[in-house]
């Protein structure tokens, strides 16, 4: 593998995950409290949607936190290169089709609207992505596309395409949150 192709795409994959967090923040801060817990279209508010990325970001910060040498013990080592966000959003789509649903821990629930708690989670939001980032740096690229872990959805996928597809989700939900649309 071409070291300074993929030490690239470490930096863009770094450069990205900042990014999303940052768009998402600066949307999230200037919403009012109403207008962070009033579900859109009758369907999930910002404050809900917000507490589901953070339930689907932190586990993978969590493992990565541990040796890669004990996520490729539990988990195996993968046997195929990483997939391009194109390629994983298409395998994602595709097991949804499938029927292929999240574990309940996932999906968006309940959480009693305040002030105070969309500050907590706005905080904890922030401190979530500047770990996940200082993490990140820490890995080297071979054990990002080697280690494996498991997805809710798509099954084991490699720790990189963990973090493309927390780049586009996080981005995914903050687009839909901003034109005021969820299918």
């Amino acid at each position: 593998m071409d070291t300074q192709l993929t030490y690239h795409q470490k930096e863009v994959l770094i450069l990205s995950l900042k990014d999303n967090a940052c768009h998402s923040l600066d949307y999230l801060k200037g919403l009012s409290a109403t207008e962070f817990w009033t579900p859109v279209q009758e369907k999930w508010s910002a404050g809900i949607i917000l507490q589901h990325l953070m339930d689907t970001t932190a586990p993978v910060y969590w493992l990565m936190c541990l040796p890669p040498w004990l996520l490729k013990l539990f988990w195996g080592q993968s046997a195929q290169p990483a997939r391009s966000k194109t390629e994983l959003l298409k395998y994602y789509k595709f097991c949804l089709k499938k029927g292929k649903r999240s574990h309940r821990y996932f999906a968006p629930h309940q959480i009693k609207p305040s002030a105070q708690k969309q500050e907590q989670l706005l905080q904890k939001w922030e401190r979530l992505f500047l770990k996940l980032t200082t993490k990140l740096v820490q890995w080297n690229m071979d054990d990002l596309i080697n280690c494996q872990l498991p997805h809710s959805i798509m099954g084991k996928i490699s720790v990189y395409e963990h973090l493309e597809f927390i780049c586009w989700h996080t981005g995914h939900h903050t687009k839909r949150l901003k034109i005021g649309y969820y299918e």
